[in-house]
């Protein structure tokens, strides 16, 4: 499993982990067709948007999405979060950050600037 390298493998805590996951998933899919507004909960934008968005980009990482990355509903949800204009101030902010770090790390520079006041 995914980052079983730095933390370990442990197959009975993936699998548990993994089955939570997927079942508060299906609960927070159920809330977004239930529910009024784009949103977990209802027409604002909260922090529990970030929270479900970055939850849900891990678990693409790590292969988590495959009994949701079909569904229309959260694919939906993720177009409009991910629309938002902070959103894409902030994944510019980070893709060039990325950039930097990768141009530092082949020319053998460990020398980093922190840039989150840019945030």
């Amino acid at each position: 499993e995914a980052l079983g390298h730095f933390f370990t493998y442990i197959p009975e805590a993936v699998s548990h982990a993994r089955k939570y996951f997927h079942k508060t998933n299906r609960t927070l899919i159920q809330q977004l067709k239930d529910k009024e507004g784009p949103f977990l909960l209802g027409s604002n934008f909260t922090a529990v948007d970030i929270v479900y968005v970055h939850c849900l980009d891990w678990s693409k990482m790590i292969g988590w999405n495959d009994k949701w990355k079909d569904d229309p509903t959260l694919s939906d949800y993720l177009n409009i979060c991910k629309s938002r204009p902070a959103y894409l101030r902030t994944k510019e902010i980070r893709d060039e950050e990325q950039h930097q770090r990768q141009h530092l790390k082949e020319s053998g520079t460990n020398d980093t600037k922190d840039s989150s006041s840019k945030l």
